[in-house]
């Protein structure tokens, strides 16, 4: 007697549990001594013998299709089939090049400016040229140029001098900077724009036109680097990338000091300064200079300010600063001071606490301790900063 096994087709896979057989010389037919692991699935077929599910991948690619199903097989994988279902189900299984799907957006010029709101698109492992997976809008413009990606109303600037000649009726496609012929802040109206001279001819009021640097955003060869298009979190921006920072800009009396008049400025890279006075009559006045992190710095005289713009040039000699309270940046180059982060008139350690703490976190943005103006707190701020502060450099003034 022996515990014999079901294995009917012979192929060394059995069925059930067995059974206690009483027999001679030859097994039974249909039976083994040995039961397999796993029991035969089709016990009639030799080449037919195991169960697994598995899943379809007609093309290869190791991406399958469904959910898969119960097979009954032998030695080798049925054709079109695998073991291992993929993460992503195959949206191609014809091609094995082709196999995942995702919402593709339009880009042909590669600017990650797209156009259209997307289409869902069975691809490989590159995406098809001229398409992105993500979508940066408004739509793109004109998606033949990288550099021309978004649509707005710009002022009319045809003579290029910053100040407009009226407002566009017509959307105008453009990228980081206003085409010829447009500005994108106008300086303001502009009475002859064929004529890039006679500009000052719109304004009204008292003109003061100044060139100064500031210390910490100085660059080279008499240039500030772009603080504000440095500082803005906005993208696409639309800050000219010659715009430094906005100083207030102030006239005192030049007998007993008091603020006469003040107006806000901004600053460009190359040092120039437009100041228009709308109340101050004409008279001799101080000019005072603010701004977030500067020291705050006066004319070395009352100066004469009537209907013709005055200019100065506070970066030609130190003695163009009242009490010489500049600092030379290169050879026959003067600057303001940075450092006074919190415009009391000196740097000082509560100047220091401020920056330290931005520092710290590594702090970004339009910050005045940001002295460089490089668009992030960090050392190289710290390394304009700490000379100041041991200095002990602070704002001279009459007082």
């Amino acid at each position: 007697m022996q515990h014999l096994y079901t294995d009917v087709d012979g192929d060394t896979y059995t069925v059930g549990t067995g059974s206690v057989v009483c027999y001679g010389a030859v097994l039974p037919a249909g039976t083994a001594l040995t039961s397999t692991v796993d029991e035969d699935c089709d016990d009639i077929d030799r080449d037919v013998y195991r169960s697994e599910t598995l899943y379809t991948d007609l093309d290869g690619d190791t991406y399958t299709v469904g959910t898969g199903s119960t097979v009954c097989y032998g030695a080798t994988l049925p054709p079109g089939t695998t073991l291992t279902q993929s993460v992503d189900h195959d949206c191609n299984d014809l091609d094995r090049d082709i196999y995942r799907s995702a919402t593709l957006y339009t880009d042909a010029d590669g600017d990650t400016f797209t156009v259209g709101t997307g289409t869902m698109t069975c691809y490989g492992a590159n995406l098809p040229i001229g398409t992105t997976v993500t979508q940066l809008g408004p739509d793109d413009c004109d998606d033949s140029n990288p550099i021309t990606y978004r649509t707005d109303f710009l002022d009319i600037d045809a003579d290029n001098d910053g100040y407009s000649g009226g407002v566009s009726t017509t959307l105008v496609c453009y990228g980081t900077i206003a085409p010829t012929g447009y500005v994108l802040v106008s300086l303001g109206a502009d009475c002859d724009d064929t004529n890039a001279e006679l500009t000052n001819n719109c304004v009204t009021g008292k003109v003061v036109n100044l060139t100064l640097f500031v210390q910490g955003y100085y660059d080279t060869a008499s240039t500030m680097r772009s603080v504000k298009l440095n500082q803005d979190l906005n993208f696409p921006s639309s800050i000219s990338p010659t715009d430094v920072e906005d100083l207030t800009i102030e006239l005192h009396d030049a007998i007993d000091y008091s603020l006469v008049d003040s107006t806000t400025a901004t600053l460009h890279a190359d040092g120039t300064l437009s100041a228009t006075f709308a109340t101050a009559p004409s008279g001799s006045y101080y000019i005072a200079v603010r701004g977030v992190s500067l020291v705050q710095t006066w004319t070395a005289s009352p100066q004469s300010i009537g209907t013709t713009p005055l200019s100065y040039d506070f970066s030609s000699s130190a003695s163009q600063a009242y009490g010489d309270n500049m600092i030379e940046v290169e050879a026959g180059v003067w600057a303001f001071y940075s450092g006074d982060l919190n415009q009391d008139y000196t740097i000082d350690n509560t100047d220091s606490d401020v920056l330290l703490e931005d520092v710290s976190i590594s702090n970004f943005g339009p910050l005045a301790t940001d002295i460089n103006g490089d668009g992030s707190v960090d050392n190289s701020d710290t390394d304009i900063f700490f000379p100041n502060l041991e200095n002990s450099v602070f704002a001279n003034f009459p007082q």
